[in-house]
């Protein structure tokens, strides 16, 4: 994983870890220095016009 990571920042690209379900596996990935992260453990799915709203709200959980 650390290997991918690095290569995405290297080519200038931001790295976003889907299916983060543990605080172990979300903790890991922002040691790795992955710029974005989503699943469960973040939140449950939900409609796009709400996620837009707790965005807006500044409620982002990878920060």
């Amino acid at each position: 994983m650390d290997a991918l990571v690095r290569l995405a920042h290297a080519l200038e690209l931001s790295v976003t870890a889907e299916a983060v379900e543990t605080g172990i596996q979300a903790e890991r990935l922002r040691a790795l220095r992955c710029d974005t992260g989503q699943g469960r453990w973040f939140g449950p799915p939900m409609p796009a016009d709400e996620i837009t709203a707790r965005l807006r709200r500044g409620e982002a959980a990878w920060a």
